[in-house]
């Protein structure tokens, strides 16, 4: 029961971190570098110019949250091959 509530209430923190609640732009320096090492705060961002401003791909704002969560999905993917090839 205490990891299902530190789990909700680190994903909530991570939230309002990463700009899902609360724009990035208006957090404090502190908050934003923090903000800015987390690996949704770009995707997010480029989610919110496609909704809102109606961008594409062929905008940078965009192009660059594609390319951030594709590297952490290449990475995870290496790690778990990795981690199957030395235990199997």
């Amino acid at each position: 029961m205490t990891a299902l509530a530190l789990g909700a209430g680190s994903q909530l923190m991570f939230c309002f971190i990463t700009g899902i609640f609360w724009p990035v732009e208006t957090m404090i320096a502190f908050l934003r570098y923090i903000s800015y090492a987390m690996p949704q705060t770009k995707p997010m961002e480029s989610f919110r110019h496609i909704l809102i401003r109606g961008f594409d791909l062929s905008k940078p704002a965009v192009l660059n949250g594609y390319l951030i969560t594709m590297a952490w999905i290449a990475f995870f993917l290496i790690l778990a091959i990795i981690y199957l090839f030395y235990n199997n």
